[in-house]
């Protein structure tokens, strides 16, 4: 049985915070490119717990994995949507 990752603890060397992105069950795109123009898309069961697949900074980006309520899994690469599963 799998271990569910701790919320902000710490693994694999590296201290897991979560996204500034997902508040109350809902995940906010807000990009300055494109002003007067929000995204939201609710998590599945409005639960961060459950629904943050992977969340990780590199030295390049801030990469997040979340399963959406309508979208099934979604990627976001520095607080934008890439692609959603219903994208294929």
């Amino acid at each position: 049985m799998e271990n569910p990752p701790p919320k902000n603890g710490n693994v694999n060397g590296h201290t897991r915070k979560k996204p500034q992105s997902i508040r109350n069950g809902w995940f906010t795109e807000i990009e300055p490119s494109w002003p007067g123009q929000k995204l939201c898309l609710a998590l599945e069961g409005f639960s961060e717990e459950k629904s943050i697949l992977f969340h990780e900074t590199s030295k390049f980006q801030n990469i997040l994995v979340f399963r959406s309520a309508q979208h099934g899994n979604v990627l976001v690469l520095d607080g934008v949507v890439q692609l959603t599963e219903n994208d294929e």
